[in-house]
């Protein structure tokens, strides 16, 4: 076969599994710079394909749930690393923990990460209804 025959190669991104994710449970959250800002409680799923898309996590003892992207973090002996400042986190958009999320919310959160456009996460959004559940707490 010819190399100009050849498909290109495509890169999917889709972070880590709902096993990996379900075992951060209880973990501390370092963000950029590497100090700990939070606790990981939970996560969201995708209405669909059941992957995982948004960690939940407390900031702080009495700090309100924030959700933060799953395929961004990376986890490894007892701790979940993101790459995002402790400001960023704080200011996030709140969400309740246990709500379903729409693809209007979803998208608005995506907005405050950085990760808007037309890749990603907000592109596979971009075939969904507005008012449409994108993603709900897993079990």
């Amino acid at each position: 076969m010819r190399a100009e025959d050849a498909a290109p190669a495509t890169v999917s991104v889709t972070g880590p599994g709902a096993d990996e994710v379900r075992g951060w449970i209880g973990d501390r959250l370092d963000v950029l710079g590497g100090s700990s800002v939070a606790r990981v409680d939970g996560f969201f799923v995708d209405a669909e394909t059941g992957r995982p898309e948004w960690l939940v996590v407390r900031l702080g003892r009495f700090g309100q749930p924030t959700l933060v992207p799953a395929r961004d973090a990376v986890g490894a002996a007892g701790k979940v690393w993101v790459p995002y400042s402790r400001e960023t986190l704080k200011s996030a958009p709140r969400r309740k923990a246990k709500d379903p999320l729409t693809r209007e919310a979803e998208l608005e959160l995506l907005k405050h990460f950085g990760a808007a456009g037309d890749a990603g996460r907000a592109a596979e959004l971009g075939t969904r209804g507005f008012e449409a559940v994108t993603a709900s707490p897993a079990n």
